[in-house]
């Protein structure tokens, strides 16, 4: 378990550094939601948007790690603490460069 808490700590930091490497690029609004057209239906201010996934990771990482502790193995507790923060810090990155990509048209 104590590497899964590592790998979330890792993730963690790493989606700081998502939200860090595209604050100063973004505007005030930042769109959050897409519809299967590709167009922007929901949106955020731009300080929610920076502390989404790092908030999401930690409240996601907790639900796992509390059961997953005595029902997974070793291997697979960090396993899936890996692959959900290289999924989300992805999707941060796409979410952000959406908008960075929609301001340049």
């Amino acid at each position: 378990m104590q590497s899964a808490v590592y790998v979330l700590g890792a993730g963690v930091l790493a989606e700081i550094a998502v939200s860090a490497a595209f604050a100063r690029r973004l505007g005030d609004k930042v769109a959050t939601r897409f519809g299967l057209d590709g167009k922007p239906y929901g949106y955020m201010s731009k300080g929610v948007a920076m502390w989404m996934g790092p908030v999401a990771s930690v409240i996601v990482g907790i639900i796992i790690l509390l059961p997953g502790g005595r029902n997974l193995g070793r291997a697979h507790l960090w396993i899936s603490m890996a692959i959900l923060q290289v999924l989300l810090a992805g999707v941060m990155g796409w979410i952000f460069q959406r908008n960075l990509n929609a301001g340049s048209k």
